[in-house]
């Protein structure tokens, strides 16, 4: 299996990095780096492991394609303009047909058809958010941070920190239409999501609130998702700078974890009945700035890019507790923001 590593970095250098990565210790063993990408910042796969897409989060906007051999190296299949500045975040549809992504300067939500060979077509829907928030310094205007496919497929999820709320569109048939607009509480500044593995419940990770609130999703529409309470990320009486960045749930359904810039932590919850949150404790992740991480697929490692440590760190996760070990520490990698296996 491989862990490719997005960060940002001068196109002139290695932005994309290849790891060989070893199941049963959790160890990295550095392979190769691309360049010729500016900030490579967030990356996706298709389910196959032959295609690998990643934005490029400049004021241009791009995004670009590439192969992906059998020994892992990459072959670029093109770029396309995202239609927006600063595209941060990436999906493919459920048929991998489409590749949406969001534009966070740009406000808005870009749609491209998949081609056979993997490559990206001509940009088919640019579809653009409106309104505000309260904090004039990062709510100035709409910024959707996170593009999100639910489960069943059919509709995507896009949390926009500028204005409070979580944009749905429907995916059924070829649709790219927005039907619903879920409220967050002012302020909060949505940013990522997760999906619970078994129950009917999503979680958005707030990155100016700090919290995680969670949404009862039974009956798969989201104009009828229900609140399901509101966690926070930090420790009682913390009162400096946080901002969240990522969250995830464990593949056995029985811990979430956020991850809290700042407190340079990933805050742990317990899933409880219907899926509501119990505080479960903190992971320091010995590192700078966790701004993204990912949960091994067999849920025993937990990756955590620490884009200011210049740095990875993996950590162990204890299937009873959710507690998270120090395993192994990488350094000298440039301000690492996302980690993507593939294989």
């Amino acid at each position: 299996m491989y862990l490719y590593v997005g960060s940002y970095e001068q196109a002139s250098k290695p932005g994309i990095r290849r790891y060989r990565y070893d199941a049963e210790s959790g160890a990295l063993t550095y392979e190769a780096g691309f360049s010729g990408l500016e900030n490579p910042s967030f990356l996706t796969a298709n389910r196959a492991g032959t295609a690998l897409y990643a934005v490029s989060e400049t004021s241009e906007g791009e995004v670009a394609a590439f192969g992906i051999g059998p020994d892992g190296e990459l072959r670029p299949l093109g770029r396309r303009s995202t239609g927006g500045a600063h595209p941060c975040h990436l999906t493919l549809s459920e048929d991998e047909t489409r590749l949406f992504v969001s534009n966070y300067s740009g406000g808005s939500v870009a749609v491209f058809p998949v081609l056979a060979d993997g490559s990206l077509g001509e940009r088919s829907s640019l579809t653009s958010h409106e309104g505000n928030g309260p904090r004039a310094d990062r709510q100035e205007a709409p910024h959707p941070h996170s593009v999100n496919l639910t489960p069943d497929g059919r509709h995507l999820l896009v949390p926009d920190l500028g204005i409070d709320r979580v944009a749905a569109y429907a995916l059924e048939g070829g649709r790219f239409e927005r039907i619903a607009s879920i409220a967050l509480a002012s302020g909060d500044g949505p940013r990522h999501m997760a999906f619970h593995p078994t129950l009917p419940v999503a979680y958005v990770v707030n990155e100016l609130s700090c919290t995680v609130a969670a949404f009862g999703t039974a009956d798969g529409d989201p104009a009828a998702y229900a609140a399901l309470g509101t966690v926070s990320t930090l420790p009682a009486g913390y009162a400096l700078d946080n901002t969240c960045a990522d969250i995830h749930v464990s593949p056995d359904g029985r811990f979430v974890y956020a991850s809290n810039r700042g407190h340079d932590s990933l805050a742990v919850f317990k899933v409880q009945d219907e899926g509501r949150l119990e505080p479960a404790g903190f992971a320091p992740t010995n590192g700078k700035t966790p701004r993204h991480f990912a949960i091994a697929p067999d849920g025993r490692f937990v990756l955590v890019a620490a884009q200011d440590s210049d740095a990875i760190r993996v950590f162990a996760a204890d299937a009873a507790t959710g507690r998270l070990e120090e395993a192994h520490r990488y350094d000298s990698i440039r301000r690492p923001v996302c980690l993507t296996f593939v294989g």
